[in-house]
């Protein structure tokens, strides 16, 4: 199991409470078309690593919901590598890892035998980052990010394909499922076609 250096004690993500309609729009979206690109079926098991406070948990069916998150308050589980999950949600969270941390993690989700890995990666592009600074949120999260959307692809793609890639608010966040190399991938309307 990967040991992250954010072992520090979180609140719940603000931003879900918020007055401001675009970041509620922007964390409860995420979430839900996270959970829409998945297609998760009634029944199976689902770890949202980096739950926090698992809003997540409200866009799925019936299934198997196991959070994890690096405050053990938010957590089901202690080890999130004793799960073995059919679908792995981490959204908005591997920018928060080091290469080392997130190449570890990627690869106790392939030994964990998770069928699918859906993952929302901020791009920090130019509209992001206008919105973030009128949001008062941008200079705080950049200093905290270790890794960026084509870093953490790049990482991801030594143990998962991508299958599918979507935008989500306006470019902001890019949503990807993944799928363990070499593994036979559903078809979607925003499927990448791989060489």
């Amino acid at each position: 199991m990967a040991k992250t250096n954010q072992a520090k004690e979180t609140e719940p993500m603000h931003y879900y409470f918020s007055k401001n309609p675009f970041l509620k729009y922007y964390f409860y979206g995420s979430l839900k078309e996270s959970a829409k690109l998945a297609q998760v079926k009634p029944g199976e098991t689902v770890l949202d690593f980096g739950c926090n406070n698992k809003m997540l948990k409200k866009y799925l069916p019936e299934c198997n919901y196991i959070g994890y998150d690096i405050d053990p308050k938010y957590s089901d589980v202690k080890d999130y590598t004793t799960v073995r999950p059919d679908t792995v949600f981490s959204v908005s969270v591997f920018e928060y890892l080091t290469e080392e941390e997130l190449d570890s993690v990627a690869g106790d989700f392939i030994k964990m035998g998770a069928k699918q890995l859906i993952t929302g990666q901020p791009t920090v592009n130019t509209i992001g980052k206008i919105l973030s600074f009128l949001s008062g949120t941008y200079y705080k999260n950049k200093k905290e990010f270790r890794q960026y959307y084509r870093q953490t692809h790049e990482i991801l793609g030594r143990h998962f394909d991508l299958a599918e890639e979507t935008n989500f608010f306006f470019g902001m966040l890019r949503i990807a499922r993944w799928v363990p190399k070499g593994k036979n991938r559903k078809k979607g309307k925003n499927e990448i076609q791989l060489p």
